[in-house]
């Protein structure tokens, strides 16, 4: 009975029953916290793993884009010569028309003939070099577009086993294509961004070629030619046909016989005036001097108008005044302006008889030369409202005016009536503005060795984005997977030791081999400037970013043409087939036999 009711110990089994129970606690606590340390380890490599993959990437469509570019500042070089040199023989062309009112444009479009000649030498040197370089560019960036997926993969490989090793041994990208989404372009694209590069130096590189006196008329058709697209400029088809313009050009009238002597002598084409040997220059100067001789001659006074020299009847006065009259008349269908005539104001007095007015006062108030873009009479704005008046001399011989105004004074005396005449004597000239289609060609056709086939010009394409691919998605999105070590084996073995039941421990099984794998994933994609932005423009801006996106399971059966492991839309649904296709055979891939949709927990 003593021994019985000795109660001495009992607090021993209670205290061994909380210890106990507080180390199975504190155990599980201790393993709560591994495992989300190991889960939080696991998920940062694999969340690195999938940006890094989409950094690389987009950092290979950067790496497209910057070839592109320097393919078309390549190109725009053959492009700007081209155009100089196409620029030049309109200048020539400008200045044969200028010749025949200044004979001094003869002598320049000789030198400048010179110039055309240099740069079309200077191009046909530079042109092979060029075209090689834009070969090698062409195949690196196909080189590009096949490899950065695959350095891609070593490059991460490499990366977790650096970074977070141990727990994290090995883990990998699934791209869902082989190569970059990107396709060979056109070489006609090529070379309208190589044009469209040309738009902001065009004025520099005219200012420094083509004289000033012809630099607008130039300037303007230039504008067409880079507005039309520099196609022909570097484009080596035998179909290519040379770009037309239109020159603006300047014609004085009247055109007196010593300048129609000139005109005739003067080519109208370019390509006519570079055979032109030096006597038949020599006569064509000649004959523009007599013209601009004949021209002075006829030149009337700069303040009143009145004649000169040569002002006999039949003087060179007399006729340009009446050719002027001819070929000046105002018409719907002609751009003139630029007029130049005599304007001349009277008072006339006259005395009232039986028979009518008789003229006893004539007062000239003023006489003066006047200029003006308007013609001077038959016109609302003209000074004089009155019809055009072509004849200059009447039925009796006296000279007429070409046209007049006149208006009543109020009379001052009974007997007298006073009238104020504002009249245009004489017209001396205008300006006639034409345009003038010309088709522009630096060549013989029959000489164009340098002509490249299909073949050859497809070699100097640049990328463009894939067709059917779009922003966001399957193309563009990457899945990392990356495997490490168990986060403890304790609580496998404690379960195994806890049941007999060898069931037990494959239920045991999955949670550690899901504890082993962390899925993560990340797209790269163009940022754009505005929602509106033209897809083309993608391949010529490097604006390629990265960012990590929510995992979601990929979608299938897209993409089919750019397939990776397993052939499913391009994705490994099988955890254990992309491990052994993406890893070395040097890490164990057994067991891990999973599914992508049983691990899609982040």
């Amino acid at each position: 009975m003593k021994l019985l009711s000795d109660q001495r110990g009992a607090i021993m089994l209670l205290g061994l029953f909380m210890a106990v129970l507080l180390a199975g606690s504190l155990y599980y606590v201790i393993g709560i916290a591994e495992a989300v340390r190991h889960r939080e380890h696991m998920q940062d490599a694999a969340d690195a793993t999938a940006f890094g993959g989409a950094v690389l990437h987009a950092r290979g469509m950067n790496l497209i884009v910057l070839i592109n570019l320097i393919m078309a500042a390549l190109l725009s070089v053959l492009v700007a010569l081209k155009l100089i040199e196409t620029a030049l023989m309109i200048a020539i062309a400008a200045l044969m028309v200028a010749s025949i009112f200044a004979p001094a444009a003869a002598g320049a479009a000789v030198e400048l003939n010179q110039v055309r000649s240099t740069v079309a030498t200077m191009h046909d040197k530079l042109r092979p070099k060029i075209h090689s370089s834009l070969k090698a560019l062409g195949a690196t960036s196909r080189a590009v577009r096949a490899v950065i997926p695959w350095t891609t993969q070593v490059r991460l490989v490499e990366r977790v086993r650096a970074e977070y090793a141990p727990r994290a041994q090995a883990g990998f990208a699934v791209p869902t294509r082989v190569q970059l989404p990107t396709e060979d372009g056109s070489f006609s694209e090529l070379c309208e961004r190589a044009g469209g590069m040309l738009g902001d130096t065009t004025d520099a590189v005219l200012g420094t070629v083509i004289p000033r006196a012809v630099s607008g008329v130039v300037g303007e058709a230039m504008e067409d030619l880079v507005g039309a697209g520099a196609f022909w400029f570097c484009d080596e088809r035998a179909s290519a046909r040379p770009p037309k313009t239109k020159v603006r050009e300047e014609h004085r009238l009247p055109i007196l016989p010593a300048q129609k002597r000139c005109l005739d002598a003067t080519p109208t084409e370019a390509a006519d005036f570079e055979n032109l040997g030096d006597r038949q220059l020599e006569e064509q100067a000649r004959l523009c001097e007599e013209a601009a001789r004949e021209l002075a001659s006829s030149a009337p006074d700069p303040l009143t108008g009145a004649c000169l020299q040569d002002c006999g009847s039949d003087g060179l006065y007399a006729l340009r005044t009446e050719l002027a009259r001819e070929q000046c008349q105002p018409a719907t269908s002609r751009k003139l302006s630029g007029f130049q005539w005599q304007q001349r104001q009277l008072l006339l007095t006259f005395a009232r008889e039986p028979e009518g007015l008789r003229l006893i006062d004539e007062e000239l108030l003023y006489e003066r030369l006047i200029g003006d873009d308007d013609p001077p009479c038959g016109s609302r704005k003209a000074p004089v409202d009155e019809a055009w008046n072509r004849e200059p001399l009447g039925a009796d011989g006296t000279p007429k005016p070409l046209c007049e105004r006149v208006e009543k004074l109020p009379d001052t005396s009974a007997g007298e009536e006073r009238r104020l005449v504002t009249r245009v004597d004489q017209i001396f000239g205008c300006i006639e503005r034409r345009e003038r289609e010309i088709e522009v060609d630096t060549g013989d056709d029959a000489d164009r060795s340098y002509r490249k086939s299909e073949k050859e010009r497809n070699a100097m394409s640049p990328q463009r984005l894939a067709e059917g691919v779009e922003l966001g998605d399957e193309d563009f999105q990457l899945r990392a997977v990356v495997f490490g070590q168990s986060p403890h084996a304790a609580p496998e073995r404690a379960l195994a030791a806890a049941s007999w039941n060898p069931e037990a421990r494959a239920q045991a099984r999955e949670p550690s081999l899901q504890g082993r794998l962390a899925l993560a994933q990340a797209e790269y994609y163009f940022e754009l400037e505005k929602p509106d932005a033209p897809r083309a423009d993608m391949m010529w801006k490097m604006r390629w970013r990265a960012r990590l996106r929510r995992f979601r399971m990929p979608e299938t059966g897209t993409n089919k043409e750019a397939e990776g492991p397993d052939k499913d839309g391009g994705v490994a649904t099988t955890i254990a087939s992309a491990c052994d296709t993406l890893l070395p055979e040097s890490f164990n891939c057994d067991g891990f036999d999973l599914d992508v949709s049983d691990l899609a927990l982040h």
